[in-house]
């Protein structure tokens, strides 16, 4: 209880059957929303749903990718 609010919920109930899964990570909220698509198709038709019903001002989507050099550490 309380790990899923209902803000997200609104936003996964739109997308769900598009998605293998979903992570909330940190703690408290308002941080990402990682979202795993079935397939390319999946992740096309997400982004825009939720493009065209954007779930507040701030939402956007972070464009993320894995290394493909392991572990790469950085400061800033």
């Amino acid at each position: 209880q309380g790990t899923n609010p209902a803000s997200v919920k609104a936003i996964t109930d739109k997308i769900d059957d598009l998605c293998l899964g979903y992570k909330l990570p940190g703690a408290g909220g308002g941080g990402y929303l990682y979202m795993v698509a079935k397939d390319e198709d999946a992740a096309i038709r997400i982004r825009k749903t939720l493009q065209q019903e954007q779930p507040n001002p701030k939402a956007r989507f972070v464009k993320m990718t894995l290394s493909q050099k392991g572990l790469e550490v950085s400061k800033s």
